[in-house]
């Protein structure tokens, strides 16, 4: 017995993975996780960009004050 392992080519191994990618349920729950993660950063950017707004109102209206 010469090897344990069958060798494919890297173009048998990327095309079987593309296989599996395109015709299994693993896009739909990839798919799935990645709008949550996109969601979650949506967030994120609105409480950032409220944030960012405030301090800017803030700075304006206490270099106003020191005037």
């Amino acid at each position: 017995m010469t090897g344990k392992y069958r060798k494919f080519s890297p173009e048998f191994r990327e095309e079987a993975a593309r296989m599996v990618i395109e015709t299994s349920s693993y896009c739909r729950c990839r798919a799935g996780a990645e709008r949550a993660w996109l969601r979650e950063l949506e967030r994120e950017v609105g409480e950032l960009r409220m944030k960012a707004d405030f301090l800017s109102k803030a700075a304006a209206y206490f270099a106003a004050e020191h005037r």
